[in-house]
């Protein structure tokens, strides 16, 4: 099975601080029973950004939704986050760097190896051992790669009545189009066909709506880490769908996910320009 995000990140110092991510929870294939046929390969999250001081490329992948805190990573698949860099992001000519991370071990702590690579056969960089505390890293010898591998808090957040309101606005101002009335809407976007420009008031509206809960007043909440009953009481819909019901009652008996870790030098990624483009994979 292969899973995977895509992303982009520039590298250049004015750029460093400003991270880029991707979420998606328990999407993978799904056996006749209803659960996932391997959770161990299911990306939930794919996280990248620079240090503070712009030298170092982090980045963090999330699999296994709803793991245990003894749960742990296949050592059958290959975790690898592909990257390529540019002198810009509309560049053609680009360089490869994949990081592959592989497991072994069916007990804790699980041997990890990861290795740098050009997209071919040549190895810049690589790093094996127990990579499951955070306090120490495992660290190459060049110390240009550090990886720490094990279960964490997952960070997914998804308020979902905010979202539905703010669609809601969204789709009022696209009707409101047709008769003429441009209290939501601006007009179509002629660079980007079928796309509404809001105005100030639409935007203003939509941000208020994803920041509070379903009646604009509260704090929002996590639709998938609170059981369908704890609700704000003004909240109630009468046709949930299934799918986020069911992943309601699996977030909130165990909010852990398995994270990957590797921190590398920039000096291993942007050989080919400060842009840097992310994605990442499971593969078997």
């Amino acid at each position: 099975m292969k899973k995977a995000w895509k992303l982009g990140l520039g590298v250049a110092a004015m750029f460093a601080a400003v991270p880029a991510m991707a979420a998606d929870h328990q999407d993978g294939t799904i056996s006749a029973g209803g659960a996932l046929s391997d959770p161990t390969t299911d990306i939930t999250d794919v996280f990248s950004w620079m240090s503070s001081d712009g030298n170092t490329v982090n980045l963090v992948m999330d699999v296994f939704p709803g793991a245990s805190s003894t749960s742990m990573f296949s050592t059958s698949a290959k975790y690898v986050f592909h990257t390529y860099s540019a002198a810009d992001i509309v560049t053609a000519t680009h360089v490869k760097r994949d990081i592959v991370c592989t497991f072994t071990g069916t007990t804790a702590p699980q041997t990890a190896s990861c290795w740098v690579t050009d997209g071919g056969t040549s190895v810049a960089d690589y790093v094996t051992g127990n990579a499951s505390v955070a306090a120490t890293p495992l660290t190459s010898v060049s110390t240009k790669m550090k990886v720490f591998a094990g279960p964490r808090n997952d960070p997914f957040f998804f308020n979902l009545a905010g979202f539905r309101n703010a669609s809601s606005v969204v789709a009022s101002a696209i009707k409101a189009t047709v008769g003429g009335s441009t209290a939501y809407i601006k007009g179509p976007d002629t660079a980007s066909p079928g796309c509404p420009i809001l105005t100030t008031a639409a935007r203003n509206a939509i941000v208020g709506k994803l920041t509070t809960d379903c009646i604009a007043t509260s704090p929002p909440k996590d639709f998938f880490r609170v059981p369908v009953t704890a609700d704000n009481v003004a909240c109630v819909e009468a046709a949930k769908p299934a799918l986020v019901t069911t992943l309601t009652q699996n977030q909130k008996t165990s909010g852990i996910v398995l994270s990957l870790v590797v921190t590398v030098d920039k000096s291993l990624m942007t050989t080919g320009g400060s842009t840097l483009g992310v994605w990442a994979a499971t593969t078997k």
